[in-house]
């Protein structure tokens, strides 16, 4: 039986400490966010994976939380679990909601926020927590709300947000790669006479290069001493041009790259790869990317519930609805921070 402890960690000026369970060393906790296909109704699903010392043996448990439980909107487009173990919720619509583990709290544009269609969290060095919506970004420093928009008429989108080692923030959105820095916007695609198109995903590598995906394919922005380059990863490099959803990165400098209808590649640095001997798995659109600490990647996708593939036995082991996954749409996929 898994032991479950309590956060300890001190919050802001009079919020309640984190509630969110601790499991011990041989249990990994996943939080996934879901979307309803046709139905708008329950989004959030808290997953234990459990993990035995003397067999490995695995048992999966789920825990549903809607909006009659506090959620602000049916669709949850990210999870992030900040510093101080509140898990945030970026919905479309509703704003962004927090749970300490036991209550729900929904901050919108009456408390400061920009928009409230968002697509993205992130929390910066300095625990600033950075909100990519529907028409700008909102930093939110545990007490008030800081809205940026970038100059012009047209409107803003920011898909999802990575943050080098500078504190810079790239910016996956509608108008192109965008980077933040010192209150202004900087529109580096243009910088670097690219056209301006959509930024599905962007991520900031262990070099601090910029790799960011669009329906045309991968690029990779190498941020270099002399200013930025730009490369495409196309065919030259024998890697299918597909529409990317998502970019992470593994323990081991591997950069994962998620599809749409494609499945999931690898980059090692030197060449691309696929798992080939799953082709279940490489039909699918797979919209988020995570990475345990026992060699177990988990994929997200749009249809067809959790791929959990070990990078040791070369195995996939699907969840789904069958399992107790409350839907097959998966968007997001995090781990919380007890234990680490």
């Amino acid at each position: 039986m898994k032991k479950e402890n309590k956060y300890k960690t001190r919050h802001c000026e009079g919020e309640r400490r984190s509630k969110l369970p601790s499991l011990n060393r041989f249990a990994s906790s996943f939080l996934l966010a879901m979307t309803y296909r046709v139905i708008c109704s329950l989004t959030l699903t808290l997953t234990l994976t459990l993990f035995s010392h003397s067999s490995y043996s695995q048992a999966y448990n789920f825990r549903n939380y809607s909006v009659k439980d506090g959620v602000a909107q049916s669709q949850v487009y990210g999870l992030l679990q900040d510093s101080r173990g509140f898990l945030w919720m970026a919905t479309r619509g509703g704003g962004i909601t927090r749970f300490d583990g036991t209550n729900f709290k929904t901050f919108s544009v009456r408390d400061g926020l920009i928009n409230n269609y968002v697509f993205c969290i992130k929390e910066d060095s300095e625990n600033n927590l950075w909100i990519g919506t529907n028409d700008g970004l909102s930093k939110y420093n545990g007490i008030t709300f800081t809205n940026y928009k970038p100059s012009g008429n047209n409107q803003v989108w920011i898909q999802e947000i990575a943050i080098d080692k500078k504190g810079k923030k790239w910016l996956a959105t509608n108008e192109g790669v965008l980077v933040f820095e010192n209150g202004k916007f900087i529109n580096v695609t243009s910088q670097l006479n690219i056209k301006k198109t959509v930024i599905n995903a962007i991520h900031v590598d262990n070099y601090d290069n910029i790799w960011y995906g669009t329906s045309e394919g991968l690029y990779k922005i190498n941020n270099g001493k002399q200013g930025y380059s730009i490369v495409k990863k196309g065919k030259n490099t024998k890697f299918i041009y597909n529409s990317i959803t998502t970019i992470k990165e593994d323990q081991k400098g591997n950069i994962w790259i998620g599809t749409y209808g494609n499945g999931v590649f690898k980059f090692d640095g030197y060449q691309f790869s696929r798992l080939d001997s799953n082709e279940i798995l490489n039909k699918q659109t797979v919209l988020d990317i995570f990475f345990d600490q026992h060699d177990n990647v988990w994929m997200a996708t749009l249809s067809k519930g959790i791929a959990q593939y070990n990078t040791v036995a070369k195995s996939t082991t699907w969840l789904s609805e069958n399992e107790g996954l409350s839907n097959n749409h998966v968007r997001a996929i995090i781990q919380d921070n007890s234990g680490n």
